[in-house]
């Protein structure tokens, strides 16, 4: 999982180096990342509850924000997703500099 300053100061470079076309790089790598950490996250065998609980955790430690998984955890129906002081979030605008 990639913290959050570096992934910050990553975003800057890129921004930087690449302007506009620096967001879509951005994507990419993001949905990479985020792919192969749910993979692996996946690969262990857990309770859903327990694996909600542990990415929330996981997440806030890296500093990507405060998770919370709303809904029925239990089987993964009408989940949604709140991010509170997302560092992806905010300053949505890829130009600026990262907050």
């Amino acid at each position: 999982m990639v913290p959050a300053l570096p992934w910050s100061d990553l975003r800057r470079k890129i921004t930087k180096n690449f302007g506009v076309n620096g967001a879509a790089f951005l994507f990419e790598t993001g949905l990479v990342i985020g792919s192969t950490f749910g993979e692996e996250f996946m690969a262990h065998p857990a309770e859903p509850d327990a694996l909600v609980r542990r990415l929330c955790e996981l997440t806030t430690a890296a500093g990507w924000g405060t998770f919370a998984m709303i809904g029925d955890t239990k089987y993964g129906t009408q989940l949604n997703v709140v991010v509170a002081n997302c560092i992806f979030c905010e300053g949505a605008n890829a130009l600026e500099e990262p907050a």
